[in-house]
């Protein structure tokens, strides 16, 4: 359960810290994230909010597919679905907020080359160099799409491998409008995570599946670690999955061809027959190639 939903359980009104341009730090209420990224120097992806399903479909037939509907508020990393239809985004738009689509790589959907549908994210690889090849600016400016900055998102992960740099005293700054002094040191080379999941994710799965091998996962390489998301254990002291996505196997190497084939060799180690991953992160960046779907 996000932190937000227990504290408003609880009584307490949530504010989100957030650094701006002029202002270095103000609150505003968490439901209102979306609307502070239009006061960033990267500029929001052009939107409108409805309420009126007919109103909606509408706007989706005036913008044309593919188009990405977004939940308002805390959606548990699933409230976007990027609707390659018209079909598709009239069938997401009540209580949505509607952005135009810009094409940036990602591995939300579940399946094997970007099939089936959005989850909160598969896998990931910093640095991107895709990006520098294949973006493509609609307006002259970059645009903001989200922030990856939880802790459970892959994209913060394979961050966190990298940063050399104090993040406490980051955050620190941050918060007292310091950061024109502050730089940031990452490590050389690359990094990728690739998620395990729960059969069944992003619908319904089973809990409580029994994971196995992860110390012998987690010695394969030295680089290797496992970040746990959805797990617990039973009475036996077995690590058991609590949750939709569970695990994130990181790994990090000289160049992204080498943590790719230390992540996969970590989960492939792995024993969870409950448990799937996608099989083809870093596909953009890298060669097709096809993994062991796992013990």
């Amino acid at each position: 359960m996000p932190v937000a939903t227990v504290l408003l359980k609880k009584g307490w009104l949530c504010w989100l810290l957030v650094v701006g341009e002029e202002n270095m730090h103000f609150a505003m209420p968490c439901n209102d994230r979306l609307h502070v990224m239009l006061s960033f120097v990267l500029l929001a992806m052009r939107y409108q909010t409805f309420t009126d399903p007919s109103a909606a479909k509408q706007y989706i037939q005036d913008q044309g597919a593919p188009i990405v509907i977004k939940a308002d508020g805390l959606a548990a990393g699933k409230g976007v679905i990027v609707a390659m239809t018209l079909e598709e985004a009239c069938e997401a738009v009540d209580s949505m907020l509607v952005k135009e689509f810009l094409v940036l790589q990602d591995h939300k959907r579940v399946g094997d080359g970007d099939t089936g549908p959005n989850t909160g994210g598969m896998g990931a690889y910093s640095p991107a160099p895709v990006l520098k090849k294949n973006f493509k600016k609609k307006s002259g400016l970059p645009k903001l799409i989200e922030y990856n900055v939880r802790f459970g998102d892959p994209e913060c992960q394979v961050l966190m491998v990298r940063l050399e740099s104090d993040l406490a005293q980051v955050l620190l700054a941050a918060c007292r409008g310091e950061l024109r002094g502050v730089s940031l040191n990452w490590s050389p080379g690359c990094a990728m995570v690739v998620v395990m999941a729960s059969k069944g994710y992003p619908g319904s799965y089973e809990k409580g599946t029994v994971i196995g091998n992860l110390e012998e996962a987690a010695n394969v390489a030295p680089t290797v670690q496992i970040f746990h998301a959805g797990t617990a254990l039973d009475a036996d002291g077995n690590f058991i999955a609590t949750g939709g996505r569970v695990l994130g196997v990181t790994a990090s190497g000289s160049d992204l061809q080498e943590a790719r084939d230390k992540a996969y060799l970590a989960v492939e180690e792995i024993n969870w027959p409950g448990g799937f991953y996608r099989r083809d992160i870093g596909w953009r960046a890298l060669p097709q190639k096809q993994f062991a779907t796992g013990k």
